[in-house]
C-alpha cells in the first residue's frame, strides 16, 4: 500500500533527521539530503504545508552552503516550487520556476534531464495560471525530446504526455487530448501498474475527457472504482482522493443523479477546505461544483450565495481574466437567469463574451457556453432576433468543435428551433427540427 510505505518513510526520515542532525549539524550535506527526501515524502502524502515549511528551510540552507547554481540547490528549489504548485501558490511558483529553468540551462544545458524536468514544471505552472498557449509552447517539444532521450514508455515521458494532454484540453482540443490520454492509460498500467498513483491520475484525466466529450456513461465506468482505490492506496484525505470524489460527483450530476452527487460534494467542500484551505484552487472548483448542484436541484438561493463567494475569491486569488474566474462568472450569470434576474444576468454575460473571446478564443468550448448563455438571456428579455444572431452560427461552431451529437450541440439546435417558434417562423422551426429528430431516433 502506497500510503503505508510513505508513512514508514516519513517516520524513519523524521527520526534520522533528528538524530543525525543533532550529531552533524543542520548544514551538513548528509542532513540536507535527508531533509530533501523527507520533503518529497510529505509531498507524496499530500502534507503540503509540512513540505513547504521544510522545503523553505532546505532551499535557504542549500543556497548558503552550496550556492544557488549548485545542482543540488537547483533540485531543492525545484521541489519547493512543486510544493508551492500543490498549494495553489502559482505566482510565487512561477517566479521561482522561471529562475530555476534559467539557471539550469546555464549550468547543465538545455537537454539535460534536470533542465527538461524544470521546463516541464514551468509549462505546468503556465497551465495552472491559465496561460495555455505559453504552456503548450513549452510542453509540446518536451514530449519529443523525452521520447528521443529516454524512450516512449519511460515514466518521465509519460509525465510530459499527461501534462500536454491536460493543456490541450484546456485549449478546447478535446479530441487531440483524448488521442494522447487513452493510450497513456494503457502504457501507464503496463509500466507502473493499475494502482500506481500516476496511473490513477491518468485514468481520472481520461474520465474527465470522456465527460467533456459528452460520453458520461463511459466516464462513470472509469471513475466509479477510483475513489475506493485511491482511498486504499493514498488515504481518504490525500488530494488525489479528493479529486476522484470531485469527478465522480460531476459525473453523477451529468447523468441526472443529483442526490448521489450531492452526497459526495457537500462533505467534499468541507474536507477540501480543511485539507487544502478555503482559497486553494481545487477547493474553489469544488465550491463551484456544489453551487451547480444546488442550482440543478432548485436550491437557487444557496447556489447564488456560493457562486458570489466563489467569484469574489477567484478574482482575488487567480485574477479577473483567469479562465477559471470566467467560468465562475458564467455560472453566476446562469444563476441570475434561473432566478428571473435577467438584467443582472445580462450585465455579466455581455462583457464576459468579449473577455472570453479575447482570452480563450471564439471557438473555445467555454466561449461557446458564454455565447449560449447570452443568447438565452436575450430571449428571456424578448430580444429574440438578437438571440438568433448568436445561436445560428453557434450550432456550426459547436458541431465543428464538439461534434454533431455532443449534448451541448444538441441543446443549441433545440434552442434555435425554440427561437424560430418564438419569432413565428414556424417553417424554419420545422426544418431546423428535422436533423434533431433524426439524431434522437438513433437513441
Amino acid at each position: 500500500m502506497e500510503t503505508n510505505n510513505n508513512e514508514k518513510a516519513l517516520k524513519l526520515g523524521s527520526s534520522l533527521l533528528h538524530d543525525i542532525g543533532t550529531i552533524l549539524g543542520k548544514e551538513h550535506l548528509v542532513v540536507l539530503n535527508i531533509m530533501h527526501s523527507l520533503q518529497q515524502v510529505y509531498n507524496s502524502l499530500g502534507q503540503y504545508y509540512e513540505a513547504l515549511k521544510l522545503g523553505a528551510s532546505l532551499v535557504e540552507i542549500s543556497i548558503k552552503v552550496l550556492g544557488l547554481e549548485h545542482p543540488d540547490a537547483l533540485n531543492r528549489l525545484q521541489s519547493f516550487c512543486a510544493t508551492l504548485q500543490y498549494l495553489g501558490i502559482y505566482n510565487e511558483a512561477l517566479k521561482l520556476d522561471q529562475l530555476s529553468v534559467k539557471l539550469s540551462v546555464g549550468v547543465l544545458g538545455p537537454e539535460h534531464m534536470s533542465t527538461i524536468s524544470r521546463v516541464h514544471n514551468l509549462g505546468v505552472i503556465y497551465e495552472k495560471l491559465g496561460k495555455y498557449e505559453e504552456s503548450v509552447k513549452l510542453l509540446k517539444p518536451l514530449v519529443g525530446i523525452s521520447t528521443r532521450i529516454l524512450g516512449a514508455e519511460h515514466p518521465e515521458t509519460l509525465n510530459k504526455m499527461q501534462s500536454l494532454a491536460v493543456v490541450l484540453g484546456q485549449l478546447g482540443s478535446y479530441n487531440e487530448a483524448f488521442q494522447i490520454e487513452k493510450p497513456l492509460v494503457e502504457i501507464s498500467t503496463k509500466v507502473l501498474g493499475s494502482e500506481h498513483p500516476k496511473t490513477l491520475s491518468r485514468i481520472r484525466n481520461l474520465g474527465v475527457r470522456y465527460g467533456l466529450l459528452g460520453k458520461y456513461s463511459a466516464a462513470l465506468k472509469l471513475e466509479s472504482p477510483l475513489v475506493a482505490i485511491s482511498t486504499k492506496t493514498l488515504g481518504p484525505d490525500h488530494p488525489d482522493t479528493l479529486s476522484s470524489k470531485q469527478n465522480l460527483g460531476v459525473r453523477y450530476g451529468q447523468l441526472g443523479r443529483y442526490q448521489e452527487a450531492l452526497k459526495l460534494e457537500e462533505p467534499l467542500v468541507e474536507q477540501s477546505a480543511r485539507v487544502l484551505g478555503v482559497e486553494h484552487p481545487q477547493t474553489l472548483y469544488r465550491m463551484q461544483g456544489l453551487a451547480n448542484r444546488y442550482g440543478q436541484m432548485g436550491r437557487l438561493d444557496d447556489a447564488l450565495t456560493l457562486d458570489k463567494s466563489v467569484v469574489e475569491i477567484s478574482e482575488r486569488v487567480l485574477g479577473s481574466e483567469h479562465p477559471d474566474t470566467l467560468s465562475r462568472k458564467q455560472n453566476l450569470g446562469v444563476r441570475y437567469r434561473a432566478l428571473g434576474r435577467y438584467r443582472e444576468a445580462l450585465k455579466i454575460s455581455e462583457p464576459l463574451l468579449e473577455i472570453s473571446t479575447k482570452v480563450l478564443g471564439a471557438e473555445h468550448p467555454h466561449t461557446l457556453l458564454v455565447t449560449q448563455g447570452l443568447a438565452v438571456t436575450f430571449g428571456y428579455l424578448g430580444r429574440h432576433n438578437a438571440a438568433l444572431q448568436l445561436e445560428e452560427p453557434l450550432i456550426e461552431i459547436s458541431r465543428k468543435v464538439l461534434g454533431p451529437q455532443h449534448p451541448d450541440t444538441l441543446t443549441r439546435m433545440q434552442n434555435v428551433v425554440a427561437r424560430f417558434w418564438e419569432l413565428g417562423r414556424y417553417n424554419d422551426a420545422l426544418n431546423s427540427g428535422k436533423p434533431l429528430a433524426k439524431i434522437f431516433k438513433k437513441f
